[in-house]
């Protein structure tokens, strides 16, 4: 979150001397009742108050836009004064040390509605740009302050769960931590304070989407009862995550497909919600991923992706800058006879979230297919500064050892490929050159397992040095002579 942005992170680390209240999760109140935030024990340490500080920090510099969604239960609103009333004279814990306090049983961290806000509103965005380790992790920070913010469990199932660019037998043969027993990690740990586990994991997505069912059914009567689409979207997502371990050879016919078809329950509903929107297209396109054209006819390969064309389109039409949506459309639109119709929704991408690297290069998938070299170059360029910057902030989902460091990479790639095209050799070498730093011999000694993904990447310097000597005698060669026939 840029400092320029109207919402901040605003965290207070206080000294208590008098209050003797505990801090645990506490059970529903009635409706007659007063709500409110509850901080979980854990965080009642100077150790866990720092952590907190140092994770919120780190993401402060990420200029994310300012994207929000609208309604989300349990999170908005604080209406528990008690706590608020007693923020007086705090004691600032500098989150760059290890600093301990000096009496750590009377050091609270008081959250706010705006710190759990803006780590949703964050999470959100990392997931429309399909940085799903880092938007998990955003999440996660969310429940440690809003622990009944059940949407944000669900978000987090989702970004456990497939991808349209990993998914199918892939995901399924290489995410099944069957070892490993709920609850998979201690939330409230010191030693994995955030609750991540392993990602992706079918084990993870399944659990909080368990917790989400769980505090949906204990939230019914009181004044933080979840809203009737968030417990559609529960109900969805539940069907997709309920059977870790599943055969990979069934799991789109047992979980992906009635997964799209109670997500389609959704949509039929809430039309209107550009998330819903997303997630419903989302789901289809992970069914058929990478197989919605036949080319060069633009014919729809599955009946899916008429219905992926209309629910994007009515969505876009509506919501023309939600860039979950322009992701989605870029991808359907790569792969059809016309990828130009994609090019108004190209703009959001390359604008309105300066810091997510993936989302800006994505524009210059159109871009590569309509001619636009330079364009490709460009923004490319952009895409990787912005990752560099993630790398610097977030560099537990954004380094060498994340996930998301294969989109890293292939910005390098599309850069270097639109250099080739476009007759730029000297910032194709520049670049494939610099992206050998990142994939060398020790990334592959350490990273065996993404040799198989990766390693053509790092041929992409030989390729540039192979076309850059022979460009000469190509443009001159006689078949290449323009002609006013040609």
């Amino acid at each position: 979150m840029h400092p320029s942005q109207q919402v901040r992170f605003k965290i207070s680390i206080i000294t208590d001397l008098n209050s003797s209240r505990s801090s645990t999760i506490q059970a529903p109140r009635k409706k007659e009742e007063v709500s409110g935030f509850h901080t979980p024990e854990a965080l009642s340490t100077c150790e866990n108050a720092n952590y907190m500080l140092k994770e919120i920090k780190k993401r402060t510099t990420l200029n994310l836009g300012d994207y929000k969604r609208h309604d989300v239960s349990n999170l908005d609103d604080i209406h528990d004064k008690s706590i608020s009333l007693s923020l007086t004279q705090p004691e600032i814990i500098n989150p760059d040390t290890s600093e301990t306090c000096d009496k750590p049983q009377n050091i609270r961290y008081n959250p706010t509605c705006q710190d759990a806000r803006a780590l949703f509103n964050e999470g959100l965005l990392h997931i429309f740009g399909f940085h799903h380790e880092e938007a998990a992790k955003c999440f996660l920070l969310c429940l440690r302050i809003a622990p009944d913010c059940v949407l944000a469990h669900a978000m987090v199932a989702l970004c456990y769960s497939p991808n349209y660019n990993f998914r199918g037998q892939a995901y399924y043969d290489s995410t099944n931590y069957f070892d490993l027993a709920p609850p998979y990690s201690q939330q409230n740990s010191l030693t994995d304070p955030d609750g991540f586990g392993p990602f992706p994991s079918q084990q993870m997505a399944e659990y909080h989407t368990r917790l989400a069912v769980e505090k949906t059914n204990r939230l019914k009567g009181t004044c933080g009862e979840i809203s009737d689409v968030e417990q559609m979207l529960v109900t969805a997502l539940r069907i997709r995550t309920c059977r870790p371990g599943v055969d990979p050879s069934i799991a789109d016919e047992v979980i992906g497909r009635p997964y799209a078809n109670e997500m389609r329950k959704v949509y039929e509903k809430y039309p209107n919600d550009p998330e819903v929107a997303f997630m419903f297209s989302d789901s289809l396109m992970v069914l058929n991923a990478w197989q919605l054209y036949e080319f060069p006819t633009g014919r729809p390969l599955t009946p899916d992706v008429k219905e992926i064309e209309k629910v994007l389109q009515t969505s876009l039409d509506k919501h023309p800058e939600h860039v979950g949506l322009c992701h989605l459309y870029v991808h359907l639109s790569e792969m059809y006879c016309d990828p130009g119709r994609a090019l108004a929704a190209c703009e959001p991408l390359r604008n309105q979230i300066p810091d997510s690297g993936h989302l800006i290069h994505m524009a210059t998938h159109i871009d590569v297919l309509v001619g636009d070299y330079e364009g490709v170059v460009r923004w490319n360029i952009a895409a990787i500064e912005a990752d560099k910057r993630a790398m610097e902030a977030v560099s537990d989902t954004a380094g060498r050892s994340a996930f998301y460091f294969g989109y890293i990479v292939h910005n390098f790639h599309m850069l270097v490929y639109g250099a080739i095209l476009g007759g730029m050799q000297a910032i194709g070498m520049q670049y494939s050159k610099e992206l050998n730093t990142y994939l060398d011999e020790e990334f592959f000694v350490t990273f065996p397992d993404l040799a198989l993904y990766l390693e053509s990447y790092s041929a992409l310097e030989i390729h540039g040095e192979t076309y850059q000597s022979l460009l000469p005698q190509i443009l001159f060669w006689p078949n290449l002579t323009h002609s006013p026939t040609r």
